[in-house]
């Protein structure tokens, strides 16, 4: 079966972002199941491949000159929001932004157009096409975007059947949560698909391997913690990571790693950078543009993740099934993701003497073990391998024909 995965989010190699990283992994394992599986998403280059899977980028003709020349031919998630808003009415942009996405995936014959966001498929065109919608936004996330009360909007229009949602019947989110909550808001039936992580691509290791790339100047005692989130400090906690990291540097020799840094973000990063370099951490702090997470995954002692809001967890996700401690913040999809695992350590989020305990207590609790987790990392990637979503999509694919 051909399968379109679609997104209009830029997918750039290396690649940063849960989203892309889940479209290139379960497009690796649907070819790998026998689909012909290939991505499309906005880019200025019409082919590339990332893994072995084909990746198509589109700029409809209306903004292709308009992000050469604005925008330096970056498809950011600023190029989506200022060209395609334009300042116009939130029901204008959403159908703009759907209009958008259908000028993408049409360009490509497929069976099945599985279509990575709710406002990507409220204007489809259902009665040509066969879609299957995932959906990796909360509301915090939706409005963190497109603007305040975009989210509210948006559902006032779902639920009034003036977008075609309703007309589809396969819409999915990764949290059991989040599929009872936007059930309960459009008035649809939103099924839940737990999402997972590509174990063949990190092999669980024993003991933390440190080369001259990833070293950051460590001695024998050095506590290295990554926060591998997208730099975007609002959704993902960075400054309470920093501030938290700050406050017990007096007790640990602890190097900060932070990985979620890309082209699009350096302004954001620029402004955090001056915000906080009056800190003693500062000194101790890393920005990087990793283009192999699993080589950094495999050097640190500490993964954090203080995220306000998120509908599925991949970060944490990889870090867990590697089995290094991780130290995460107690949001409803966390919880789901990662509650009864013993390298799991969560903190009341956005407390911040809760989450310098909670790192505290990764780092003790971790000593005795290498800083890995090896019984629990078996048990969670048994729990958590992204070969169950394929099969689990692909059933989905099979029950629309």
């Amino acid at each position: 079966m051909r399968i379109c995965l679609h997104t209009f989010f830029e997918i750039t190699n290396p690649y940063i972002g849960g989203t892309q990283t889940l479209l290139i992994k379960l497009a690796k394992e649907l070819k790998i199941l026998g689909h012909d599986a290939f991505i499309v998403c906005s880019s200025l280059q019409p082919k590339f491949i990332i893994e072995g899977v084909e990746i198509y980028g589109v700029i409809p003709h209306k903004y292709k000159r308009l992000l050469i020349e604005s925008y330096n031919g970056i498809a950011s998630s600023q190029f989506l929001k200022e060209a395609i808003f334009n300042n116009q009415s939130l029901e204008y942009a959403f159908k703009e932004l759907s209009y958008y996405s259908h000028e993408q995936y049409t360009q490509f014959k497929a069976d099945v157009y599985h279509l990575n966001s709710f406002v990507a498929a409220a204007f489809a065109n259902v009665e040509r096409y066969t879609f299957v919608v995932s959906n990796h936004e909360n509301q915090y996330e939706f409005d963190g975007f497109w603007g305040d009360n975009a989210y509210a909007k948006f559902s006032d229009m779902v639920r009034n059947k003036m977008t075609k949602l309703h007309m589809i019947t396969s819409i999915f989110t990764a949290s059991k949560f989040y599929a009872n909550d936007f059930s309960k808001t459009f008035g649809l039936n939103v099924k839940f698909i737990h999402l997972g992580v590509a174990l063949n691509d990190m092999l669980y290791s024993k003991h933390i391997h440190i080369n001259n790339d990833t070293s950051f100047n460590r001695s024998d005692n050095t506590i290295v913690v990554l926060i591998p989130s997208r730099f975007n400090v609002k959704q993902k906690g960075q400054d309470i990571a920093l501030q938290a990291c700050e406050n017990i540097l007096n007790k640990y020799n602890i190097e900060v790693v932070f990985s979620g840094v890309k082209q699009s973000l350096a302004d954001e990063l620029r402004r955090f950078r001056n915000k906080y370099n009056y800190m003693q951490i500062s000194n101790h702090t890393h920005f990087i543009a990793a283009p192999d997470m699993y080589e950094i995954y495999d050097s640190v002692h500490v993964v954090l993740s203080p995220e306000r809001y998120c509908t599925y967890g991949l970060s944490i996700s990889e870090s867990l099934a590697i089995g290094i401690p991780t130290v995460l913040s107690n949001i409803p999809t966390y919880k789901e993701i990662a509650l009864g695992y013993e390298h799991a350590f969560f903190f009341k989020k956005d407390n911040l003497n809760d989450l310098m305990y909670a790192i505290c207590r990764a780092i003790e609790s971790s000593k005795n073990n290498n800083f890995r987790y090896n019984k629990a990392s078996i048990q969670f990637r048994i729990d958590n391998d992204i070969r169950k979503t394929a099969v689990a999509f692909s059933n989905v694919y099979a029950s629309l024909f």
